[in-house]
Formats: C-alpha cells, structure tokens, sequence
C-alpha cells in the first residue's frame, strides 16, 4: 500500500542529553519520531529494513506504524493487526507488496521484521519472527522494473496507532534469507540505527538521530531482551526451509549460526549439540562448534538438538527434524528397494532439484495435510473406531421389494394388508416397511409371520422422514418427508433392517447411530436448547428458550410427546423450514390429538452407517449406507446404497459397524483430496527426503481412504476415474511403506485384499472393450491397476489373472491407437446427454421437439474479413460473445476475440486461414457441440458444429450437414467428438512404464513400443508453445490447426477450450496440465536418447510450471510460473497434493535430465573375524540406503559387497552359535566408500 505523507520537522539547534536505557522501546500513539535528513539511496544499491514492534493492539486498517521514503519503503498494518505488509514505492507493479498475515495467533503481540531488496535480482524478500525466534512468515516478490521516485527520510509511528518499537534501522548490505532474526545488538552497515534505549539517538554513527513531533518519547521496557534462541539447519538450507536432506553414506555439515542472544552487549552464543532419536547413532566432528560435520547417516529421520547459551547464562534449546537418504553425486536418490525406481522412476533429493519451488511446495504439501488429518481426527477416522457387538443385513441397493399389498389402502390408512408376510423381519416389534420403494413407515402388529398377513401402523407411524437419494430411493433426494399418501394394490412393499447382536444402537459409548432417544431418527445431536409446543393439526413447532437456525433445514427433530392426555410417543420429522429462533416446519402436520404442553427436543444431522461387508474375493470391506433411525438397542433401518460384484442381493452375518458422519477423506469425486493420489505424492517425498511426517501422511490417506466406506477396497460402484490415483497410492504404500502393516487399527491394516477390487471389479475385463468407452485417462487408471497388481501382488496365482488381463489391455492398446499416434476417442461424447435432430444432407436445417434455448450457443451471424497471419478481422453485425466460429472453404475456424462497434475487432489468435471474407457465427459459450450416431460414428464425430436455436422444432447448424440424412443426437460439452486431451496421456504412460518392467516378454515389449509413440506424440502436438504448456485438447476438428497467440490479446481460451489464450492466469492453467502430463517429459528424453533439444525442451516445460526464479539455481525459470495451482490454499484441501506430486510425480524430472541414477560401483570388502567367539558368524551390511544384507561366514575373513556410489556403509559382525542364536556382536562400524 502508498501513501504520501508530508512530514515536517523542526529541527532543534541544540539537542537534549540522554541516558542511555538498555532493552527499551519507543512508545507512540498520534506523536513520531523522525529524521528528514537521511539521504534518499540509489535504486541501484540493496537495502533491508530491521525493527522490531509489539503491543500494537487492533489498528485501523492502512495505519502505519513506521516508513522511511530513503528507500522508499510503505509499511501498513491491514485486517486490524492480523496483517502486516511492506512494500516499496520505487517498484513499477510487479508482486512487490509483501504481506505477512495470521499475526492475531501469535501468543505474545511481538515480532521481528526484516524486508529487503535486491536491485539485481529484481526481488525482494520480507520475513517475520515472534518473539521466540520462530519464523512466522516469508514472502518473496518480484517487481519488473524501478520508477525514479527519490524522497529522503524516515518515521516512527504518527498514526494514532497505540504500539511500541524496540529498535528501528536501514542496513546497506542484504543477508540470506532464512538467517538469523534481527538482533537488538547488530549495527553492522547501517545507514540509520535507533535502539530507542531511552534515546533517540543514532547509533549507526552517521547522526541521524530522530526527533519527536506531536509529543514527548515514552519508553517501556522491551519483553523478550533476556532471550537466546537456538536455531538449528542443515548447512546451505534453503531459504524456505530449515533443512534440506542429509546426502545419507557421506559427511554432512549442520549450521547453528542463525542462533543468537537479544542481550544488548552481544548477539553471540555458544553451542552444544546432541542426537535424540534417529535409525544410527551418528559421529560428530564437534559437538560445540557452530557448524559442526556429521557422518554415519542412512535413510530415515533424525532428530537433533542444539543448545545455546548466551553471555548472561541464558540458554536455549531446540530439535530439529532432518531426514536423510542415500543419493548420487547428481543428487538422484538412491532407494533401498529398487521397486521404488520401477513405480516412481527417477526420484531428485529434496534440496536438490534446481527449481526449489517443486520441492518448497512438496514439503509444504505434507505438512499441510497432514495437519489437516490431525485436525479433522482422521487418524483414526471416527468410523473407523468399531460399535460394540455385531450386525446382519441384506447388502443391496435401494429398499428390496419383496411382496406387494393386495388391497388399495388410502393416505390415512392405519391397515395394510400385504400377500407375503414371511419375507419380512417381523420377529421384533415395532419394526419398519417400506411401502413404493419411498413412504417409510413403523408397525406395531401383524396378524401373521408368513402368508398373508395385514399389518397395523404404528401411532404417527406413516409418511416417517426419509434420508436417501435417487438412486437407492427413486423420487427421493437427501433428508425429506414422504408425506402419506394413498397405494394402490399391487404397490410394492419391502423392507431394509439391519439386526444388531450385543448392539447398543442408541447408547454405544463409542459410536452410538441413534444417541437421541429411542425409538428416533440417526445422527449427531446439533441442538437441543429450550423446549417446543406442538399445534394439533399444524405443521409448525414453537420454540421456548430455542436457538433454531436456517442451517437446521433438512435436520430432523424429535421430541418425546405425548398425545391423548398423557399416553407417551414420540415424535420425528423432517425440518423443512425455519421461521425465526422460536419457529420450525416440518414436512407433515402434528397428529390431530397430540398434547399441547411442552415438551423436550433433539435436532439430528442425517448420516451414514459404515457396514462391513464380504467381497466377493473373500475379504472384509465396508460401505456406507443411508441411515434412517433406530427402533431400538438391535434395530435399525438403513437403506443401503451400494450393489457389489456379487449380483443381486446378500445376507452378510456378524459384521462390524460404525457411523459415518461425513466423508472424511474427500469424497470418491474429482473435487477429492486423493483424486490424484495425495497418498502417492506423500511416498514419494517420504522416500526422496526419508522425511517420517510423509510416511505417516501416507499411511493415513491409503490406510483409511482405501479400507473406508466410501471405497469398500475397490468393491463398491463409481467410475474409475475418481479412484484412480487414490488406489494406485494405496498400492504403492503397501508395496513400499511397510508402516501400513504396522499399529493396526481396528478395522485392520492395509494388505493385498483392500486393493483387489480396482484390477478385480473395476479392470478386470476392459481389454476386450472398444476404443470409446473410456478417455485415455480412466483407462490408463484402469491399466494402471493391472500393470502395479501384475507386477507386485503378493500372490503369484493373482499375479497370473492380472497379467492375462494386462495383456488384453495392451492388445486394446495398439488396436485403438491411431495413425497419429494419439488416442483419440468419442468417450467424451458417449457421456455427455444431448438431443435428437433430424438431418438432411447438405442443409443447416435441424429439425426435432422439445428444443430450448439452451441447446444452442449462437447469438449472431454475419460475414467477416481477415487476412493469413493478422488477429484483426472487420464484419457486419457484430456482438461480443465467448467465441467466433468462422467458416472458411468448408473448414471451421474457431477463436476468442473482442469487438468493437460490431463491425470490427481481433482474434485471440493469428488468423490460420486463408485472406477473404467469409460466413461467422458467434457463440455464448466456450463449449464446443458435435452430431452423430453413436460413440463409433466417427466420420460425423471428426466435425464440429455452431447452432442457433429458432423455436422448439428449429435450429439452425452454421454449415450444411454433412452426413447422410437421418436422425442424430447433438451433444455440447468443453470438448466433444473425437480427439485426444495430451494431459491425460500422461496417465496413460505412467501405466505403460509400469507394464514395462513386467517379467513377461510380451508384455514389456509391447508397453516399450507404445511409450515412445505417446512421447513424440506430446511433444508435437500436445505441448502448446504459446503457454509453454499442454493444449487443453487436440485433433477435435474446433481444436485445429495449431495456432499462435496473437501479441497483445489476452482472453482466456484461445480456440474455445482447446487451448489457453494469453491471459497470464489461464497461461498458468495451461502450465499446470504439464504435471499430469510430465511422464511425457520422461518419454520423449529416452527415445531422444537424452538429447539436449529434449532436455531444453523438459526444462522449459517444467520450469514454466515450477520456475520461481527466486528459488531455480541453473535451471529455466519464468515469472509466469504457477504460483496459483500450487499455492498453499490449493494443496491443503482438494486434488492439488496429488496432482502435482502423486501422478504429477514432480520428483521425476529434475532427476530424468541427469540421466537418472547413476550405476552402481560395487565393490569387495574383506572383513576379519575371529571364531573364537562363536562356531560361525554373519556380517550385517547396511547401506546408505537403508538396505541390510547379511553376509554369512565361516572362515576367518568374510567378503562383503558394498556400494561406493552410495558412500560409507555401516557393518557389524554378529557370532553365532551353531544353533544359529547370536553369542555376541561387535559394535556397528563404518566401511569408508573409496
């Protein structure tokens, strides 16, 4: 924020003595301390502003607490203190405005700040400390050019703002980001220092002591002045982080010199450091020096402490957490198990991929979510903490039907006489029915158990609220009130009860489905303040000291009544409106007798059952189901929601249950957390950092997303998509994290048949499906199960299945792959509804019924004149819209633009065509429509249509039909007909990598066929060197030819959706399809045998994605890179954590330009025992890596092999007896690497 703010001083000719006050601060409210003198400083030269301020209370927004026109820096307070934010006024726009905020959390209102600039890297950095040293925030801009603007001067306070200010100064040199905090002692180049210890003076020696204007200088005494601060790092850690992964095998050096003492004599300290946990007790050069070497590591985490004391006796101590792993002198990580290499190819070291962005952002990704875990208290989640005693229910979809009524019987009928009664659980009463798959009502008595039988309702017992949705309950849609009505013979009648054994449905200490009462509905208790009044005959319920809420809408409500003077029941319904505090609806009028009087209330959220299930490969799983209420302790109506693989309906006897209030995890969508694999992404940095806090992030999400109720280990309805990633990181996790095997929970811990399901039920049989039934995206998912379960699966037998079916699928592969190489298909159309037209040849002429206008986009139509190469275009009739579709020589062409005075305007690209005037409809929507047949009406499917709607028996096509006459189905979506979207080619590679490290020949050799064809492929055609990003779509007729941007036009989409236009955020969009689509980047190296086009080409995609060039060292960066997908706010909720590090697999590229991992350098060792001790020996070898051979031994010289690309292994020799148990062993020692 800028301000100009005259500030006049009177200058005094003399100047009042001071005593010097150590550790004070100035304290200002309307007066300000100031010197008008302090030279204006060239923009050529770097600066940093240090202070430190507390007790700033809540100021206005916009206020100041300080400023200083030298360097033309702003400082304001925003969003009433919560908020602090720098910026400088010889910026020309640009990011250059910093803002720290979240300072409101703070325990003490009191930090240090630090804001610098750099003039030759065009950056500037502003960071925040509390009054511990803990860095509470960072933010480095960028700005593109300086202005001229020169003042000269500095203030303190003058704002009316009520705050203190420890020390104020202007240093002329900059320091490394992530330093120290600023320190009350350090007067090192400054151009103006105030200490405002009981003075004003200048203690830079340049005297420009400040002055007081408005009032006299208060002083209080300045907390935290008795402090020392340990601040323990890795050596060169990156600005961002405090760490960076210790290189495992070889020497390391910690840096303790951000450590410092806010004594005013000196900032200095001295240091001890010690080990606290870690898989090896590591060596220490010196435990007292400040940057002290330590050797001995191996893959895992460390956690180390350093202790400081300052010259006054005060110490400090604090831990840090470091993982380290094993790497190359590329900093390639090199993995213990070379599966790790198979699933997530080549893996950069954190701290050592050249764009530190990438990493910043991985790390970020898991400390964020798994934050949000612990939370939410998703580790365990709720459901998964088990009810007491067991269930038994019939698994199936919807309400079964089972017998019918054989009378009509009318809305208020209290009878009901049904054909079969011994297919209905009437041994417990009152129980619950189901009349027309909706009206849920409750039955005190039947006349019989088995053949015909008539049924008495229950008092109240008709029309009960109904929690369900269209799909299990046709004409129901969430939490609603089936009013009674009347059923006509023949009206179906079933039932969905779940019988408990040992159950406490309504009082389980743990998870009890009903805690409202009973008999009443299920779900938590949100309300229960006050008391209600019921109204005979009325549908609204008066409140007593009630909090009612419109967020209540669609709750239900029970009350414990009374009716006929006295005689107990109770009530339920649904909410359907809220008056005021005091006045609810519900869906159906009272009883006509009930009593008046007042009465107790419970309002209850809908939920879920969690059910265990047996699949049909044996194994347990669970799903949720929709949970209505409960009729007593072993009772309950719940409708189930999901039909398995079993077919039909099944009984499923003692399973466990649980409640499910909420989905946790995300749901099954594309708005999920785990849609991209966030379990994925959290493995990968666990074993590219050997970083704990992401092992335990993944064995989370893949433990409790895969085994939870939504997914039922595969078993469950859904499309692949939405599952895709999500399974493929639970598979990777029980391949590599052995931690999901470890500490089970009660629902057990993550093994083989928890993952079955997706190659089983959803893959399985796909391989002899057509080319359009899926995108290249949900089958590459679906491959991508087979080609992991193929490799890995514990069981060979399994292993067989999943190979045959993978061999399919790759079959289907070469048969639907076209001559381009793409894989174009017609799924996009197949999913989409549309409407029927009918058609002639040669005629823009649709005709059909039931036409409104939104079957159409075209708003205009007329001629234009262009010219080949040029984005200007003039026309008649002209009306801004989303896209211009002009016709020329029988091909459509297709762009953004902007128009002015409808008779002119530009495209959003260089006009592809040919020069000449030509016939144009405009279109409202980016959405582009095709016409065919079916999904293989491809040669109808390849064309892109305009329409305009006429009336609801006419549109109008903007070019005559081009099939054969007949009748047709139109369809509109973001891309329709046959093409390829090159992002979700990326999906499709991954698998192929996969399916080529099969140990069936055939196999492997047909997926390292197809890899480089799909690479070449993105390269050529994918890639979009406009954004230096992926084309949204190609080869659908609207998306060609290939086009360029025009200079200067900035709208969103270029071509309508199959590409991005220039404006700088949806360039960034177009940038972030290159992390799906990164396995490309990978592909197109190999077959380029690593050539430097590709490796520039790799870079620059990558780094038009990653490339802050604030934290990129040697690599491409771009002041375009996407700062906005990756943003913080993205990757702490929904897909983002998984699309850029689980099949976004950032990790891969910065190590593929290397060359991947180098090889490895074996090497002999002999190792000398001595029997003595025992009849035989092994040696035990552990590398860098982690990896642990044992070598055993029976001679006195024992051979083990090691690998000195990873550098010093760890041995130790253990004596045995000759029955094998270990007599004795040495202590663990270091093989040095040569």
């Amino acid at each position: 924020m800028n301000r100009s703010r005259a500030v006049f001083l009177a200058l005094f000719a003399t100047q009042v003595a001071h005593f010097a006050y150590a550790g004070q601060s100035l304290v200002t409210t309307t007066a300000y301390a100031a010197n008008n003198s302090i030279p204006a400083q060239s923009h050529t030269s770097p600066w940093r502003v240090e202070f430190a301020i507390h007790n700033w209370g809540s100021p206005p927004t916009n206020s100041h607490p300080l400023d200083a026109a030298a360097v033309g820096l702003n400082c304001v307070w925003l969003n009433g203190g919560d908020s602090i934010e720098l910026s400088s006024r010889w910026d020309n726009g640009g990011g250059s405005s910093a803002r720290i905020s979240g300072l409101s959390a703070l325990p003490v209102q009191f930090i240090y700040v630090r804001y610098q600039r750099d003039p030759s890297m065009m950056t500037e950095a502003l960071e925040a400390w509390d009054i511990n040293g803990n860095r509470v925030g960072v933010v480095q801009p960028t700005f593109p050019s300086a202005n001229s603007y020169s003042s000269a001067g500095a203030l303190v306070g003058g704002d009316g703002v009520g705050q203190s200010v420890a020390f104020f100064r202007i240093h002329t040199t900059m320091v490394p980001v992530n330093s120290r905090p600023p320190v009350t002692a350090d007067n090192s180049n400054t151009l103006v220092h105030w200490t405002f210890d009981g003075t004003l003076a200048d203690s830079s020696g340049n005297g420009y002591n400040a002055t007081m204007t408005g009032g006299s200088a208060s002083y209080v005494t300045t907390p935290g002045q008795n402090l020392a601060v340990a601040f323990p790092k890795t050596y060169n850690a990156p600005s961002w982080t405090n760490w960076a992964s210790l290189r495992a095998g070889y020497p390391n050096q910690l840096d303790g010199t951000a450590s410092y003492s806010e004594a005013d004599a000196t900032p200095g300290v001295t240091y001890y450091w010690s080990q606290i946990s870690g898989p090896t007790i590591l060596r220490w050069s010196d435990r007292t020096q400040a940057q002290p070497l330590v050797t001995g590591a191996i893959f895992g985490t460390y956690v180390l402490r350093l202790t400081v004391t300052d010259a006054g006796g005060n110490t400090s101590s604090s831990d840090l957490s470091v993982g380290a792993v094993a790497m190359d002198n590329n900093g390639v990580v090199v993995n213990a198990d070379p599966r790790a290499d198979q699933i997530f190819g080549p893996m950069i070291a954190f701290g050592k991929n050249p764009w530190g962005y990438a990493d910043q952002q991985a790390k970020n990704s898991v400390d964020l979510r798994l934050a949000a875990y612990s939370a939410q208290g998703l580790n365990p989640p709720p459901w998964a903490t088990l009810g007491a005693g067991t269930v038994s229910y019939t698994f199936t979809s919807g309400v079964p039907a089972c017998t019918t009524l054989t009378a009509n019987i009318t809305a208020s009928a209290t009878s009901i006489p049904i054909a079969q009664a011994s297919c209905l659980n009437l041994s417990q009463l009152p129980t619950t029915i189901m009349l027309g798959g909706q009206e849920l009502v409750r039955i005190s008595a039947t006349t019989a158990t088995t053949g015909p039988a008539t049924l008495t309702v229950a008092y109240n017992g008709r029309g009960l609220p109904t929690f369900c949705n269209n799909s299990a309950c046709p004409g129901i849609a969430g939490p609603v009130q089936q009013i009674q009505q009347a059923w006509n013979s023949g009206t179906s009648v079933g039932q969905s009860l779940t019988v408990g054994s040992g159950t406490s449905f309504g009082t389980d200490p743990n998870v009890p489905l009903c805690p409202a009462g009973l008999p009443g509905p299920a779900g938590p208790i949100v309300n229960s303040t006050g008391s209600v009044t019921l109204a005979r005959s009325s549908a609204t319920i008066t409140g007593s000291g009630t909090s009612f809420s419109p967020a209540m809408v669609n709750d239900f409500i029970r009350i414990s009544a009374t009716h006929a003077g006295g005689t107990v029941f109770v009530y339920w319904g649904a909410i359907t409106a809220v008056a005021d505090a005091t006045h609810i609806t519900v869906g159906q009028p009272l009883p006509l007798d009930v009593d008046t009087t007042a009465f107790s209330y419970s309002i209850i959220q809908p939920t879920y059952a969690s059910l265990d299930f047996i699949a049909p490969d044996g194994s347990t799983q669970r799903a949720w189901h929709y949970l209505q209420y409960c009729e007593s302790q072993t009772q309950a109506a719940i409708i189930g929601y999901y039909e398995t693989r079993i077919g039909g309906s099944a009984a499923q006897t003692a399973m466990h249950w649980s409640r499910y209030d909420q989905q946790y995890f995300g749901a099954a969508s594309a708005y999920g957390p785990n849609f991209y694999g966030e379990d994925l992404g959290h493995l990968a940095f666990y074993l590219r950092s050997g970083y704990s806090s992401a092992q335990t992030a993944a064995t989370v999400m893949s433990r409790y997303w895969v085994k939870g109720p939504e997914i039922g280990g595969g078993w469950l309805q859904g499309i692949p998509l939405v599952k895709g990633g999500g399974a493929l990181g639970a598979m990777a996790n029980l391949i590599l994290n052995p931690q999901v095997k470890q500490s089970c929970p009660a629902v057990g811990c993550l093994d083989w048949p928890d993952v079955r399901g997706f190659p089983g039920y959803f893959a399985g049989d796909f391989g002899s499906y057509n080319c359009d039934f899926a995108d290249s995206r949900d089958s590459g998912y679906m491959a991508g199960w087979l080609a992991i379960a193929a490799n890995y699966d514990s069981s060979n037998s399994q292993r067989t299945i999943w190979k045959n079916s993978l061999r399919d699928v790759l079959n289907r592969e070469n048969n639907c792959k076209r001559a381009d190489n793409s894989w174009s298909n017609s799924a996009i159309f197949g999913n989409a509804g549309g409407v029927n037209v009918t058609l002639t040849n040669g005629s823009t002429a649709a005709m059909g019924a039931g036409f409104y206008s939104g079957n159409c986009y075209g708003i205009a139509s007329g001629t234009v004149t262009v010219t080949t190469g040029s984005s200007a275009f003039t026309g008649t009739g002209l009306v801004s819209g989303a896209k211009m579709i002009v016709t020329a020589s029988g091909k459509d062409y297709v762009s953004a633009f902007v128009q002015t005075g409808g008779a002119s305007g530009n495209f959003s690209f260089l006009w592809p065509g040919p020069s000449g005037t030509f016939q144009y409809v405009i279109e409202s929507s980016t959405w582009q429509t095709a016409i065919g047949s079916s999904t293989s009406d491809y040669s109808n499917l390849s064309t892109n249509y305009a329409c305009t709607y006429n009336s609801p028996t006419s549109l109008t096509l903007n070019k005559p039909w081009a099939g054969t006459s007949g009748v047709y189905s139109l369809r509109s979506y973001t891309l329709m007909g046959l093409g390829q979207q090159p992002y979700m080619m990326g999906i499709k590679l991954r698998y192929l990598k996969w399916a080529s490290y099969s140990d069936d020949a055939g196999i492997a050799a047909q997926a390292r066929t197809l890899i480089p064809l799909a690479g070449q492929w993105v390269h050529d055609v994918g890639y979009d060197p406009n954004t230096q990003g992926m084309n949204y779509g190609r080869v659908f007729d609207w998306c060609e030819p290939a086009t360029t941007t025009a200079p200067g036009q900035q709208q969103s989409y270029r071509q309508g959706e199959c590409n991005y236009g220039g404006d700088p955020n949806f360039i960034k969009g177009a940038r972030a399809l290159t992390a799906e689509t990164s396995s490309a980047l990978w592909a197109y190296y190999d077959l380029s045998g690593g050539s430097p086009s590709a490796v520039a080409w790799g870079d620059t995609a990558y780094g038009s994605l990653w490339g802050d060039c604030t934290k990129t060292t040697g690599a491409y960066c771009d002041a375009m890179f996407d700062n906005l997908d990756t943003a913080n706010s993205n990757l702490a909720a929904y897909k983002w954590t998984g699309f850029f590090f689980g099949m976004g697999m950032a990790h891969q590229w910065p190590a593929v330009r290397v060359g991947g991992v180098a090889a490895p350098r074996n090497r002999t060792v002999s190792i000398g025992l001595n029997l003595s001790v025992g009849p035989k020996a092994q040696v035990i070898v552990t590398a860098p890596s982690g990896a642990v051979t044992a070598y055993p031994c029976a001679t006195a010289t024992c051979n083990v092999t090691v690998d000195d690309r990873q550098g010093a292994h760890w041995y130790q020799v253990q004596y045995l007896s000759s029955a094998g148990a270990v007599v004795a062993q040495t202590d663990p020692d270091l093989l040095a690497a040569q």
